[in-house]
């Protein structure tokens, strides 16, 4: 990024939201072997009334974590939880997804 009048890039990047969700720093495969065991137990509400508001169809995550287990392949559970170019930057997308590792996180704080 060029630089003008003695600008530095401090003060340019104090422009900018830059920030990172540590909970969404996680991979699928994470977010599989934190689940694993609970899968079947987790409130999984909070996760699917946002993805159906978003994308118009309810998930059955009980469904897509049995069958990563099940086939080692994560492109369903993948296509649930990762944000991309597909999203169009559309924040509903964003948090809908997102809120499948937050139903995880929750049964871990709350249950476990």
């Amino acid at each position: 990024m060029p630089l003008s009048d003695g600008q530095s890039l401090l003060q340019a990047a104090k422009t900018c939201e830059l920030h990172v969700h540590i909970g969404g720093s996680l991979f699928a495969a994470d977010l599989l072997d934190l689940a694993r065991d609970y899968y079947e137990k987790i409130d999984w509400s909070l996760f699917v009334d946002s993805f159906e508001r978003a994308y118009g169809r309810r998930p059955d995550p009980v469904a897509l974590f049995g069958e990563a287990l099940h086939s080692q392949c994560l492109d369903a559970l993948k296509a649930h939880c990762v944000y991309g170019a597909e999203d169009g930057g559309d924040f509903a997308h964003f948090q809908a997804k997102f809120n499948l590792a937050i139903c995880i996180y929750r049964h871990w704080w709350n249950v476990l």
